[in-house]
Formats: C-alpha cells, sequence, structure tokens
C-alpha cells in the first residue's frame, strides 16, 4: 500500500530486471519446496509466493505487447468480474469431465468468451450511463 500510495502521488521506480527475475525464481521455488517438503512449512508459504509472483508479474508488464493488454483489459476487468463464473460455470457444463486436455481448451475459449461478452457489456453500461 505504501508503494501505491507513492505512484498515485508521482513518484517512479526503477526495478533492476536482473533482481525481479532471481525474486521470482527464489520466491516461487522456496514456495514450492515449502509446500512439497512439509506439511508444517506450507502454513508459511504465501510470502515467498506473493513475492515470486509479484516479481513475475512485474517481468511480464515489462512486455510491451503484455502491457497494453493488461492496460486495456482494465477498462472491462469489473464487467468481466461480474460475468466470468457465468461463462465459465456454463462452458465446463458441457466439458466432460475425464479430458484434462478438452477441459483447459474449455476453458480458454470460456476466458476469451467472457473477454468479449465484458467489452460488450462495458459499451452497454457506458451507453445507459450517459
Amino acid at each position: 500500500m505504501v508503494l501505491a500510495e507513492c505512484l498515485y502521488n508521482g513518484k517512479k521506480f526503477k526495478i533492476n530486471i536482473l533482481v525481479l527475475i532471481v525474486a521470482s525464481l527464489l520466491g516461487i521455488g522456496l514456495q514450492a519446496v515449502m509446500a512439497l517438503k512439509s506439511e508444517t512449512l506450507k502454513i508459511f508459504n504465501d510470502i515467498p509466493g506473493l513475492i515470486g509472483y509479484t516479481s513475475l508479474a512485474l517481468l511480464f508488464m515489462c512486455i510491451p505487447f503484455i502491457k497494453k493488454c493488461a492496460e486495456w483489459l482494465s477498462k472491462i476487468s469489473y464487467e468481466y468480474y461480474l460475468i466470468h463464473i457465468l461463462v465459465f460455470a456454463s462452458a465446463m457444463h458441457f466439458s466432460p469431465k475425464d479430458s484434462l486436455v478438452f477441459q483447459t481448451v474449455i476453458g480458454l475459449a470460456g476466458m476469451a468468451v467472457a473477454i468479449v461478452i465484458a467489452f460488450f457489456y462495458h459499451k452497454l453500461v457506458k451507453k445507459i450511463t450517459r
């Protein structure tokens, strides 16, 4: 929250990509080891996981195409949030339960359909509220 407040107030932060790579590998690796090696340590693997996956997300945001997609998706994220469960539940209803490959394809197609519906839902709400 402190970082968010600083960014909101106009401060800039530069993070070395090598530091992000190391933090990502260490965080995700430590999380996995803690989860797989001990039931007791599994309870405490959230912090390394948070650091690892946050670092990985920041690395992905360094890729211009991914950054542009994330910025576009953020415009319809609320609409996506509202309809995604309905789309996924409907899609998985028609998916055979024994085929992981087919379920993955259905899940990806459901995500694409949910994005399209969210886009048009966003346009509709924007038109109605004007």
